[in-house]
């Protein structure tokens, strides 16, 4: 007999690749954050960003965590602001010391 998990919060399945996708926008948004507010905390950067562009700071944050895909129009948001691309946000890169395979 199955018992339902009352109570508890269901964890939405996540394949690999949309893992590696979330990690590598997560870590080129947040260069694009540094690159952009070199000298200011994270935290008072996602202020401005989240005056300037509507995106909510729980939203931010999450996007920046891993835990979030965004949606299209909220990523150009932040590029748009960021003066960068949502390409070049979201673009995967190989982690150093990894070799690419020759096609």
């Amino acid at each position: 007999m199955e018992y339902p998990l009352s109570g508890m919060a269901k964890r939405k399945v996540v394949s690999h690749a949309a893992r590696l996708q979330r990690e590598a926008l997560a870590a080129n948004l947040t260069a694009e954050v540094r690159r952009q507010y070199p000298n200011i905390a994270l935290s008072t950067a996602f202020v401005r960003i989240t005056r300037a562009t509507g995106v909510s700071l729980s939203t931010l944050q999450r996007i920046t965590s891993g835990n979030a895909a965004p949606q299209t129009d909220t990523l150009a948001d932040l590029a748009h602001h960021l003066g960068t691309t949502v390409q070049a946000l979201t673009a995967q890169r190989d982690p150093p010391g990894r070799l690419r395979a020759v096609q």
